[in-house]
């Protein structure tokens, strides 16, 4: 299980980095820096978001596997039932937080995208030669 918890923070860092570093950092030096922050921020939050989903996720296995043990009490059972339900929930939510914000950051970078092509289309101002002498 930890294999694919490492697994999901690698992967995660390595978007993380490609996307924002890559794309954002090194294209994109003439937009605002608000939208920049807007996107680092629905970034990190997206990466966040992950990484927990994949922490309560394990947990959630741990549990399930804890609760096919033979020596358990009622008690011990019913608590681990309502851990499970806890954790599918937080699951859940923190997948639609997650998916609604790597969503956002995705509209936000084709935002930039398109304000960055038509800065690009603009017609430049060209030096008047007949005005210098």
């Amino acid at each position: 299980m930890e294999d694919i918890f490492i697994f999901g923070v690698i992967f995660i860092v390595a978007v993380c980095e490609i996307f924002l570093f890559k794309n954002i950092m090194v294209n994109y030096k003439d937009c605002s820096g608000y939208k920049i922050l807007l996107l680092i921020i629905l970034a990190v939050t997206t990466a966040l978001c992950a990484v927990a989903v994949i922490i309560e996720g394990c947990n959630m296995y741990e549990n399930t596997k804890n609760l096919n043990l033979n020596n358990l009490t009622p008690d011990m059972i019913s608590s681990l039932n309502y851990e499970i339900a806890s954790e599918k929930v937080s699951i859940i939510r923190g997948a639609i937080v997650g998916l609604s914000s790597f969503l956002l950051t995705f509209l936000v970078f084709l935002f930039i995208k398109k304000e960055w092509k038509r800065e690009i289309d603009r017609p430049k101002k060209k030096w008047n030669w007949n005005k210098i002498k």
